[in-house]
């Protein structure tokens, strides 16, 4: 396992480094946390051959990788908690064979390791990944929610205080790297009969705020296929959609969505990556070429402008959700 750095030049990514991880470690996600020193932590979950995590932390600068902390026994996110909703890294004990032991904190460093600080008050459903909390919009009375992505890739939303609001009926997420859970009761063996139940990396959920007065949307991936309808472990998805959703006092509404895109989507993230002063979705996809082309897939970088202030109101609006004439 690699994680490298590109410069974004032209149109072109341009390699810088790389770090190369044991070959009995597999890399579950990638988080960057703005560390005070200048140089932004590189938080790499991964677990070895027994789904033990062996979180590390790096930083990189002049071309090179540093690893700052290794072995790090927790899963660990990066999260936005209110009232400042300034990044703060989380952690959670793992507890195989099962997947997350009880509990959510905010870590600290103590010497060359992160340890548990503040125990974060969260609903049982919630995990080190699957939340982000959505501030409250310009005039809204009923304070921030969180918003939880459920075992199906629901979307459930909460109050602050953990009251449950609604759930989506679509899904979203739609990550291809998983970890095997074990189901059986803790002293009864293991399960021989059944195939082993999959959880799946949540990607990002970004609470944002593009137009900048005031309202927050959530930025979301929706993965698209038939397949993965009908078996739960397809998770090659032909085509997916970013789709952003604000919180009409019911539910979670669309407010807009890119057109179809032909692959399945990685990774996203909001930010200047072609430093043009302009903010924009930035996703990484791997492209689909036909379900007897696995070998033929590319991995590519894709830049979408959100530059507001020239949004035509005019556009017409994209029906490929309710006329779909393509392969699903």
């Amino acid at each position: 396992t690699f994680v490298k750095a590109f410069s974004f030049s032209n149109g072109n990514l341009n390699p810088l480094g790389e770090f190369k991880f044991p070959m009995t470690s597999q890399c579950l996600n990638i988080r960057s946390f703005p560390h005070p020193s200048g140089k932004a932590w590189i938080i790499v979950n991964a677990v070895d051959s027994g789904s033990v995590p062996q979180t590390s932390v790096l930083t990189f600068s002049g071309g090179k990788f540093t690893e700052e902390m290794r072995n790090i026994k927790y899963y660990l996110n990066v999260v936005k908690l209110p009232p400042t909703y300034q990044p703060v890294i989380i952690g959670q004990e793992a507890q195989p064979p099962r997947l997350f032991k009880a509990g959510i904190s905010e870590m600290v460093k103590q010497g060359s390791t992160l340890v548990p600080s503040r125990r974060i008050a969260l609903p049982s459903d919630a995990n080190v990944f699957n939340f982000t909390y959505m501030p409250a919009g310009r005039g809204e009375k009923d304070g921030e929610k969180l918003i939880v992505l459920s075992p199906e890739e629901h979307l459930r939303t909460y109050t602050a205080k953990g009251a449950r609001l609604s759930e989506s009926s679509d899904r979203f997420s739609g990550s291809a790297v998983g970890l095997e859970i074990d189901p059986t009761m803790p002293g009864l063996g293991k399960e021989t009969v059944t195939m082993a139940s999959i959880f799946y990396m949540p990607m990002r959920m970004l609470a944002v705020d593009l137009e900048r007065d005031g309202n927050y949307e959530l930025i979301v991936n929706k993965p698209i296929s038939t397949a993965s309808e009908i078996f739960d472990r397809y998770r090659f998805f032909p085509q997916s959609e970013i789709h952003s959703l604000f919180w009409d006092g019911i539910g979670l509404n669309l407010q807009w969505k890119t057109r179809r895109i032909k692959g399945s989507t990685v990774d996203y993230t909001i930010a200047d990556a072609n430093n043009d002063g302009i903010p924009d979705l930035v996703l990484c996809l791997n492209t689909h070429p036909g379900a007897l082309g696995v070998k033929a897939r590319k991995t590519i970088v894709m830049l979408y402008p959100l530059d507001v202030t020239k949004t035509d109101p005019g556009t017409a609006v994209d029906r490929s959700d309710v006329y779909d004439t393509g392969n699903r």
